[in-house]
């Protein structure tokens, strides 16, 4: 388990509203991705070179036979691994069985790992925690969000 501390991303059983932006120069799409992508720099890997943000497509189908592309969150180099980032109640379903088994082969023909974390492997960092990082630059559409925008507005006032 990846220990990144705090409170997590599951308030009883609804999940807490996504946040985007982007870390220094990496994109990301929630809390856990960028809980994760502090977690690898405190790995010494350094972004955009070490770690890449959605670069991999990975085709697969599903029942209907209809051709997709999946594409994971992160390619570590270092470590020859791809990395999805899911939360556990998102995790099963068709469609995501469809994409976690063309990765798992996509990566054994390519000699990569292929695996799927969730908040139970990684503690997301909390928003105020994150909050007061001024390399985040968050989305025009979380700060639009009026309990993100106040957390964040707080705590960089501190």
């Amino acid at each position: 388990m990846v220990d990144l501390k705090n409170e997590s991303v599951v308030r009883g059983e609804r999940l807490m509203p996504s946040c985007h932006g982007k870390y220094k120069t990496i994109g990301f799409r929630s809390l856990l991705e960028l809980s994760y992508l502090k977690w690898l720099e405190l790995q010494g890997l350094i972004l955009n070179h070490d770690v890449l943000y959605e670069t991999i497509r990975i085709p697969y189908s599903i029942g209907n036979g209809r051709a997709r592309d999946y594409i994971p969150d992160f390619f570590v180099k270092p470590w020859n691994m791809i990395v999805e980032l899911k939360h556990s109640a998102r995790q099963s379903g068709r469609m995501n069985e469809a994409k976690f088994e063309a990765a798992h082969r996509f990566c054994y023909n390519k000699g990569l790992c292929f695996v799927v974390l969730t908040e139970k492997d990684i503690s997301p960092l909390s928003l105020s925690t994150l909050a007061e990082d001024l390399s985040i630059k968050w989305s025009p559409g979380t700060l639009k969000r009026k309990r993100f925008a106040k957390k964040i507005k707080e705590a960089r006032k501190r």
